[in-house]
């Protein structure tokens, strides 16, 4: 049983759908429950991203990053992006604004 819920920035579905079935198979069924169950097992970002945590795995050759917000007190995980390692971050400072 997780500790904490999962919610999802509306365009983590996206971002799932650009990278292989299998990847994202991956993510949903072993990575999303993994992050849930234990939220600090990320790296917290530094700067001005210092706020979110960062979860990074291989699947079959290619590097992840999950990067997500912890509530604490309303135990929630909030997903803010998936993808592959390139232009990760470009995107990721687009999407929070």
């Amino acid at each position: 049983m997780p500790q904490f819920r999962l919610e999802a920035h509306k365009a983590v579905k996206k971002d799932l759908k650009k990278i292989t079935l299998r990847a994202a198979q991956e993510i949903v069924n072993k990575i999303f429950p993994k992050i849930a169950h234990s939220p600090f097992v990320g790296n917290p970002l530094i700067g001005p991203l210092k706020s979110y945590f960062k979860f990074v795995f291989h699947f079959e050759g290619v590097s992840y990053r999950i990067i997500y917000q912890i509530y604490s007190e309303q135990k929630i995980v909030f997903i803010i992006a998936v993808g592959p390692r390139e232009k990760f971050y470009e995107k990721l400072i687009r999407r929070i604004g």
